[in-house]
């Protein structure tokens, strides 16, 4: 019997106010898929921002991080 892990959803919520901690939270994720077997498609992977519209102010986004693509 093989059994298959594909397009598994793993969610991973930052503030804003620790945007700085996305490569190490990345890096954490990436970690426990090695521990496990399960190989993380980086290329595959998206980085999801939330902002609120209500908000007058414009935010700043974070650099994006390597291989990952950001959707808002």
């Amino acid at each position: 019997m093989h059994k298959y892990a594909d397009d598994t959803y793993i969610v991973c919520l930052i503030p804003a106010r620790n945007a700085q901690s996305r490569e190490a939270e990345l890096d954490h994720v990436t970690e426990w898929a090695q521990r496990n077997n399960l190989p993380l498609n980086r290329p595959k992977s998206v980085e999801i921002i939330f902002e609120d519209r209500r908000r007058k102010s414009q935010a700043q986004y974070p650099p994006t991080l390597p291989d990952i693509h950001r959707v808002t």
